[in-house]
């Protein structure tokens, strides 16, 4: 169970990777383990709510003793008390007959061994339907105890409730990354096992929404998807290539104003887009847009060494500051400190700021040393699907081909390119 020894022919969706990654979480992270094994427990009184003996319970981690694993094995120590075995899958699993020693020749997917009182041997598979009962039993040495009952844990439990510990910011930087990366890998590789495989299961969760549109964006196979704060996961353009936006981000929101995903995009947003934006675009893709269903309005802010640091509301309605900035493209950039107040002025003048905003710009650039100001005439762009429109598409698969769809209608009026 070396970290830095993967498999060698297997694809990254096979169900051993699956397993071999789930192991190293509980080799490392021992909250994580403790989560899983009370799941164990409780799909292991599942069966028979009361326990033929008081000691028939699985034991809290706590109360084991040093744990070890092992993956792909067919070994079980001779000195063990007990093996239990557990069945990791998609659907809850009941097996009416109890269970009993085999002597099958056996490739375990997974052991978990508590110093010599007990063992938890897992069978992962991927679909209930493929699961052969005989393989729920184990080949054990005559002097180890082979418990009856089947313990059977949903994999979209055990994503939930690692999700959870990550969303509770209850572990330790390293822990964080390898329940992360999990996370990640098994959404990539594994999404039908995830508790929120579909919007309707992520529910009103936004920590579970932003994950699925994760995935909405990456299905769409349109760009690579990428991640930054204050966006979220974005699908990434590429730049230099005559883009007026290079990030087109799905964003959950959940609140007073509406359940909703959004599709968003910030044209103009650096300089060199703003320029190109102005120069390039017309009234008539701005009402194309509209048609389409897509809102946008003004996103003007003033930026310092690529950091915006000030954003302003103004007045003017959105034909008017498109106007504005088309006639006063050369504003568009760097302006030296000694043309702060005229800028002002004239800003104030035509609506793009008001008076009131002045305080935020001398906070951002008049108060500090900053020498020069970069004026950016951005605009934000969001396209709206209400939560359970979304939720239903989802139940069909039809999510991600309606947000390509309005991606790919959006980006023609935008004349975006994907690739170079």
């Amino acid at each position: 169970m070396n970290v830095y020894e993967p498999f060698e022919r297997k694809a990254p969706s096979h169900e051993d990777n699956l397993t071999r990654a789930f192991l190293i979480v509980l080799r490392a992270v021992p909250v994580a383990h403790s989560a899983w094994l009370a799941l164990v427990r409780a799909g292991h009184l599942e069966k028979d709510r009361s326990p033929r003996a008081p000691d028939g319970r699985i034991p809290e981690l706590h109360d084991l003793p040093p744990w070890s694993l092992d993956t792909q094995t067919s070994q079980i120590s001779e000195a063990l008390g007990r093996v239990v075995s557990v069945l990791q899958t998609d659907e809850p699993y009941f097996l009416e007959r109890d269970l009993a020693p085999s002597s099958r020749r056996q490739v375990l997917d997974g052991v978990v061994a508590y110093g010599d009182e007990l063992a938890v041997v897992i069978e992962n598979k991927l679909a209930h339907r493929d699961v052969w009962e005989d393989q729920l039993e184990i080949n054990v040495p005559s002097d180890v105890a082979h418990d009856p009952r089947l313990a059977c844990v949903q994999w979209r439990e055990v994503v939930k409730a690692w999700a959870r510990l990550l969303q509770a910011d209850a572990l330790a930087p390293a822990e964080r990354v390898l329940i992360s990366d999990f996370l990640e890998f098994s959404e990539q590789h594994f999404p039908s096992l995830q508790p929120f495989a579909t919007v309707r299961m992520c529910a009103r969760n936004e920590f579970r929404l932003v994950r699925r549109a994760r995935m909405l964006l990456s299905d769409t196979g349109m760009a690579p998807v990428e991640h930054a704060a204050g966006w979220g996961w974005y699908l990434s353009l590429p730049s230099g290539i005559g883009n007026a936006a290079i990030r087109i981000a799905l964003v959950p929101h959940v609140g007073e104003d509406g359940d909703r995903l959004e599709l968003q995009v910030a044209p103009a947003d650096k300089v060199g887009q703003a320029r190109l934006f102005h120069a390039d675009f017309n009234a008539d893709d701005l009402a194309a847009l509209e048609q389409l269903g897509w809102e946008m309005r003004p996103n003007f802010h003033l930026s310092y060494m690529q950091s915006h640091l000030c954003y302003v509301t103004g007045t003017l309605r959105l034909l008017d500051y498109f106007d504005f900035w088309k006639a006063n493209a050369n504003r568009i950039g760097r302006v030296p400190r000694s043309e702060w107040d005229g800028l002002w002025e004239e800003l104030a003048t035509a609506g793009v700021v008001t008076q009131d905003d002045r305080a935020a710009f001398d906070s951002a650039f008049t108060d500090t040393g900053r020498d020069f100001a970069v004026v950016v005439p951005g605009y934000h762009l969001g396209y709206s699907v209400p939560l359970e429109r979304a939720a239903h598409l989802d139940d069909r698969r039809a999510l991600s081909s309606e947000l390509a769809d309005q991606i790919s209608a959006m980006a023609k009026v935008l004349r975006l390119r994907f690739t170079v």
